[in-house]
């Protein structure tokens, strides 16, 4: 390694800002990296199973878990050190599956900082079909995205990262889409105090961000990222762009499917959508609901026999 930095990581639901931050990050001199590294995921997804397996005999009792971690940051920084420039204090990489391993990354690098970007999830899920629509035009079929499957996908991550911010209240920092384009400064302002950074006059406008050196763009590629999105600045005409573009059938799917996690967030639901969480909730869950039923009823029954 070329000196020391701590690690940055960004991730969040694909879709809800991931991209932005990077990139007003990147505008500051001391943080350094580049677009999506898509081996973050199975990296370290590799490193906790083969943790787990270390009292197996799978792994060599040569290595324990400290040795096993320091080969693993040895070979990752391997990918990520070539972004480091003469000032560089952090290296951020940003993936939105990021989170998925956020646990692993806190415990691996311990002085590293984990953002996490969520988006109103009725949002998150139009944005996703927008990126079907425009693959499907280049001839490329996504089968993960749908009205269903996204949904669960956004309620996953928001459980997921609800544990994460209680497991590290220090390290696990949130930035909420909406109140960033609405308020950058503000909002920006504590992850900047937690680095111990200054915030740079560019931070109030992304259009005007241009990376230099061996700080890199996002991966454009028409259909995830344009070079249209990019490029511009703060769009708050996309905080309610989703009510415009679902039809009703959506948006009432995704207010009932998206209920909870919604108000937990503090985004705006209203209530005569409960109903229909509990309902899909039931539809979605009803072996195991009746599963829980049934051996409930039995311990019960057993008790009585036992008592009388």
């Amino acid at each position: 390694m070329k000196k020391d930095f701590d690690f940055i990581f960004i991730g969040g639901a694909g879709r809800s800002g991931t991209s932005l931050v990077q990139k007003l990050l990147l505008s500051n001199l001391e943080i350094s990296g580049g677009p999506e590294f898509y081996f973050t995921k199975p990296i370290f997804e590799l490193l906790a199973n083969m943790q787990s397996e270390l009292q197996t005999g799978v792994v060599h009792e040569s290595f324990d878990t400290q040795k096993l971690r320091r080969h693993f940051i040895d070979f990752y920084s391997f990918f990520l050190e070539p972004y480091q420039e003469s000032d560089t204090r952090y290296i951020s990489e940003k993936t939105p599956s990021n989170l998925e391993v956020a646990r692993t990354l806190l415990h691996t690098f311990p002085k590293s900082t984990f953002i996490h970007v969520f988006r109103d999830g009725r949002a998150v899920v139009n944005s996703h079909l927008k990126v079907k629509k425009r693959a499907k035009q280049s001839g490329k079929y996504y089968h993960d995205i749908g009205l269903w499957k996204t949904s669960k996908y956004w309620i996953r991550y928001m459980a997921l990262a609800d544990e994460l911010k209680a497991e590290f209240p220090d390290r696990f920092l949130e930035v909420q889409y909406e109140e960033l384009i609405e308020e950058p400064i503000p909002t920006l302002s504590p992850i900047f105090d937690h680095l111990t950074l200054k915030m740079n006059p560019e931070l109030k406008d992304p259009a005007s961000i241009e990376l230099k050196g061996n700080k890199k763009d996002a991966h454009i590629n028409d259909i995830w990222y344009t070079r249209e999105m990019y490029s511009k600045g703060y769009d708050t005409s996309r905080k309610e762009g989703w009510r415009k573009e679902s039809s009703y059938w959506s948006q009432l799917v995704l207010n009932g499917h998206l209920f909870e996690g919604l108000r937990s967030k503090g985004y705006e639901v209203s209530s005569a959508y409960q109903p229909l969480n509990q309902l899909i909730y039931f539809a979605s869950n009803w072996k195991s609901i009746l599963k829980r039923w049934w051996i409930a009823r039995q311990i019960a029954a057993i008790k009585r026999r036992i008592l009388n």
